[in-house]
């Protein structure tokens, strides 16, 4: 399982910087798929290990060129922080199948947008 993780992590990871992207939106279909993990375990896992690493050094890397907007992202940051709480907490009334097919549909419907933008 480790190997895999290792993997699911540097993929995740490396589209992160890459793309913007939150690394969830590919490491959490993975967990499912390769390592079998349902889906609340695999979104409060992909939470868990992507707030030190990902947010920072991408972070740091974004800033030093004068890609990031401190005063938009400090909103946000409220925002995000109250939307997480309720999210975690509504979660465990969500039937881990429909939270699976939900995720699904979201991504898909990101996925048609970015393409015809």
């Amino acid at each position: 399982m480790l190997p895999i993780g290792i993997a699911i992590g540097l993929a995740a990871g490396l589209l992160s910087g890459l793309l913007g992207i939150a690394g969830g939106v590919l490491m959490i279909p993975l967990m499912v798929l390769l390592l079998h993990l349902d889906q609340k375990t695999a979104q409060g896992t992909s939470l868990a290990v992507l707030l030190p690493p990902t947010g920072l050094f991408a972070f740091i890397e974004y800033y030093r060129h004068g890609w990031v907007n401190l005063h938009l992202g400090i909103g946000m940051v409220i925002g995000l922080t109250a939307g997480a709480f309720a999210g975690a907490y509504l979660v465990q009334f969500i039937d881990t199948n429909v939270l699976r097919k939900v995720f699904a549909v979201f991504l898909v419907l990101i996925a048609i947008r970015v393409w015809f933008e």
